[in-house]
């Protein structure tokens, strides 16, 4: 018995590349897939936390494989952020436990490649500073936004995204879902999340940001009024746009 627990383990004694492979099939969701009927033109989704499990007791097989193999679990699955912490107690999907707040203390949670995070713009904001959501998020492989209404073109306003503009680094961003009527400002927060972090901009740098972001969301009270816009006040998506090239620019026509 003795001889047989001295043996070295085979799987163990395969290349490291192959090894990691076996971990990402075992400790990787795979993504969603969504098929079309073509009898009833119904969606039919796959659900694959049925068909693609995750074997999480790889990990305490040994120290050594449990050192190679946690750092796939958490790099390269996409996680959900908690409603009200972020990245204090993420889940892997909402049929998961969240993680324990301890775990973000120097532990897994910083191991964290890939966020999801739902936004709901016909409510209160949430309590989330945007400093917080910037720690949170910044430098990430990727960021989906996924923001939502109680109704459809229910009122809405995007304070909450507003708190985004100060993540960067993100290497892949996608805003989805219920983005109609600001599609320009989605476009223009998108490309901001993706610009390195930078030393402190001049003033007329951040003015110029600013006004940029103003044209973009159309606010009535703070975009000065010039002979070139102010022929007529357009309503778009619940926001009061100067011109027709304001119009075009919020709806995504014009970058």
């Amino acid at each position: 018995m003795a001889n047989l627990q001295e043996q070295p383990s085979i799987f163990l004694s395969i290349p490291l590349e192959l090894r990691l492979e076996v971990y990402k099939h075992l400790l990787v969701l795979q993504p969603v897939i969504t098929a079309k009927n073509n009898n009833n033109n119904n969606k039919t989704t796959a659900d694959k936390q049925q068909q693609s499990q995750l074997y999480p007791s790889i990990l305490s097989t040994c120290k050594q494989i449990h050192t190679e193999a946690l750092p796939i679990l958490y790099s390269q699955n996409s996680f959900l952020a908690h409603p009200s912490t972020l990245a204090s107690s993420p889940c892997l999907t909402p049929l998961h436990q969240p993680l324990s707040p301890s775990s973000s203390v120097g532990g897994v949670v910083s191991l964290i490649r890939r966020w999801r995070i739902r936004v709901r713009l016909d409510s209160a904001p949430p309590p989330w500073p945007a400093s917080a959501i910037a720690t949170a998020f910044s430098g990430a492989d990727e960021l989906v936004v996924q923001v939502w209404r109680a109704m459809f073109m229910s009122p809405a306003s995007v304070d909450v995204l507003r708190r985004f503009e100060g993540v960067r680094g993100i290497r892949t961003v996608r805003i989805v879902g219920s983005i109609c009527g600001f599609e320009g400002y989605v476009k223009w927060l998108e490309g901001t999340m993706k610009q390195q972090q930078e030393p402190e901009p001049s003033g007329d740098v951040i003015q110029e940001e600013e006004q940029q972001r103003k044209v973009l969301l159309c606010d009535e009270e703070e975009v000065p009024t010039t002979a070139a816009t102010a022929k007529k006040q357009i309503m778009v998506g619940g926001y009061r746009c100067a011109d027709e090239l304001e119009r075009k620019r919020l709806t995504g026509w014009v970058c």
